[in-house]
């Protein structure tokens, strides 16, 4: 199922209709309405699923409805199931004779639910803007945590921009009686690191291992699934791994070293790859088809498989993303030391090959000292380190950050890019597949999950694990070359550092030309299009501000004279394409437009 609307108490069914064409709006999708005294439920799923819901639990009587996906018969799901669940998905149990509804998320809330209530029932929704399409609520802003989203790309934890509603919590269930309204939240399972002591080819073998068991247990009988394939290791690991042959997919402008890797790692399977050609006006069509599929989460650009919709779904019925693989065994969101090259000038984000393995933040104050700045063109009182001051709360019992609970500070530094996984600034890259395509990500597994939290930071920072564990399922696959490094993507992780990090940044900051030359100023060697340079060479941007002039000025917090002197500047050599992205996001929403129209 891609997602489900729904409310109880006294909110009428044909209120909740619209919330449910929202959903539908994104996509190819068909809905099922269920009714009664007590709640209206409306499930939306791929058309090309044959799935009915509700689900009925013959056994108790309940009806489950899942969105997502979850290994097992999903028939048999009851209240005491939900901690054994295993996949990516939220789902709602109804239990009629004892009048009780349950909503609960997976472990790291992969996909999420948005809840608010009121004086007349609660309503919820797996998509933030639906909620907005029912008539009993009036949406505005919490204008601080909109600040947060410009500050941050995404509001971290439970809350939202919008005022009243809030995201069930990972790991959890919130139960709803359906005769008094009264909500209560029980967690189920929260981040416990219980690091064990052992070799890290122990840990590779392991991995090798899980990892095709996870995508067996993935992949079912009669499907023609298909993989989302780079030229880095992420996405392949899933094509060492597969118990299967995969329809393979490379988003590309020119054949660049980046395409050049994943055509080599697809023949060496001997699988087909399908080319998804990015036109010159990729990222303006971005912006307009994505609008309704987004929740103030990451930029508009990261729903990067958009547009392609139909050649995917002619080739294969499922869709795989190497996606998360990083935060888990890459250590890609742990915070270490910036490194200056003195010489050159030339930062390095990476940490050393010894002392100690990273500095991460200790304390609070260090760590609210790493927040990035607020936009200009922000006129918020509160800057980003006033609110997170406020949301982020240490004590004896441990850390609450944006209304979620972690046992200690390391913890909460260690995982919170993924406690919630909505607080991952690239999360709509894997939302924004779901939402049109059958998707999953095998990296969203709570075996992979539980090798994270007992395996040592320093093997997820200075060790090659994927590259290792790639090499371990498929030699020749391991031999590939890293595009951006030219090293074996089985070589040592401090040999691909040294090359990438300081070889290569090294070479630009000197002028050294690359032996190819780019054909357009926005086009790079590797996945993604020079975006600083996008910004400058096409007219999109300053398009979309001028003729959005109207709807800024209308909204509060926001300067249209700075939006467009960030813009000029930018034009002139500065980088503002983050800022400038966010903006667009935001002012490009429906729910956006409708809150400045009802402010009026």
């Amino acid at each position: 199922m891609t997602g489900f609307v729904g409310a109880v108490g006294n909110i009428h069914t044909d209120s909740v209709s619209p919330m449910g064409q929202h959903l539908q709006s994104i996509g190819e999708k068909e809905s099922d309405t269920y009714t009664d005294e007590s709640l209206t439920i409306i499930s939306i799923t791929h058309g090309c699923l044959d799935t009915v819901y509700p689900i009925n639990n013959e056994e108790t009587g309940e009806k489950v409805w899942i969105s997502g996906y979850t290994y097992g018969d999903t028939g048999s799901i009851s209240e005491c199931d939900i901690p054994l669940l295993n996949g990516s998905f939220s789902g709602i149990i109804y239990d009629s004779t004892v009048q009780k509804l349950l909503i609960f998320t997976d472990r790291i809330g992969s996909r999420p639910i948005y809840y608010l209530e009121n004086e007349e029932g609660v309503l919820f929704s797996t998509h933030l803007q639906s909620l907005s399409n029912c008539p009993s609520y009036d949406p505005s802003f919490d204008e601080d945590y909109l600040q947060t989203y410009f500050a941050l790309r995404r509001v971290p934890g439970i809350k939202t921009p919008l005022e009243d509603v809030l995201q069930v919590p990972p790991g959890s269930v919130l139960s709803i009686d359906l005769e008094t309204l009264d909500c209560r939240i029980q967690s189920y399972w929260t981040p416990e690191y219980n690091i064990c002591d052992r070799s890290h080819r122990s840990f590779v073998k392991e991995l090798a291992a899980l990892i095709v068991k996870v995508l067996s247990d993935q992949l079912e009988s009669g499907q023609t699934p298909g993989v989302l394939l780079s030229g880095g290791v992420d996405s392949r690991l899933i094509v060492a791994g597969s118990p299967v042959d995969l329809e393979s997919f490379h988003l590309m402008d020119w054949w660049n070293d980046e395409a050049q890797a994943a055509k080599r790692v697809a023949d060496a399977v001997d699988y087909p790859l399908h080319s998804l050609i990015r036109g010159e006006d990729y990222h303006s069509e971005l912006l307009e088809q994505t609008t309704q599929m987004q929740e103030y989460i990451s930029c508009f650009h990261q729903a990067h498989a958009s547009g392609f919709e139909e050649k995917i779904r002619h080739e294969c019925d499922l869709i795989l993303s190497g996606i998360f693989f990083d935060t888990l065994f890459k250590g890609y969101f742990v915070p270490s030391e910036n490194y200056n090259l003195k010489n050159f000038n030339v930062p390095i984000k990476s940490p050393p090959l010894f002392g100690p393995v990273s500095k991460m933040p200790n304390c609070k104050e260090e760590y609210l000292s790493t927040l990035p700045t607020t936009p200009d063109y922000c006129k918020s009182d509160k800057n980003i380190r006033e609110i997170v001051d406020r949301e982020l709360q240490v004590d004896s019992e441990g850390v609450r950050y944006f209304g979620v609970r972690y046992p200690d500070f390391k913890t909460f530094i260690m995982s919170s890019a993924f406690y919630p996984l909505t607080n991952q600034r690239d999360y709509y890259a894997y939302s924004s597949l779901f939402h049109q395509f059958p998707a999953r990500a095998p990296s969203i597994d709570n075996r992979l999950l539980d090798i994270h939290l007992e395996m040592p930071m320093k093997y997820q920072l200075r060790k090659n694990t994927i590259g290792k564990v790639i090499n371990e399922l498929n030699s020749e696959l391991g031999s590939i070359l890293y595009p951006s490094t030219g090293l074996a993507a089985k070589r040592n992780h401090w040999l691909n550092f040294f090359k990438n990090k300081v070889y290569n940044r090294t070479k630009d900051y000197l002028g050294f030309e690359s032996t190819r030359k780019t054909p357009k100023p926005h086009y790079s060697h590797g996945s993604w299009q020079d975006k600083e340079e996008l910004v400058r060479t096409h007219p999109f941007v300053k398009e979309f501000i001028v003729d959005n002039e109207n709807m800024i000025r209308k909204m509060e917090g926001i300067d249209y004279e700075n939006v467009v002197s960030m813009y000029k500047h930018h034009l002139n050599g500065a980088n503002h394409r983050i800022d400038l992205y966010k903006l667009l996001t935001v002012i490009s929403m429906s729910l956006t437009e409708e809150i400045i129209k009802n402010s009026q």
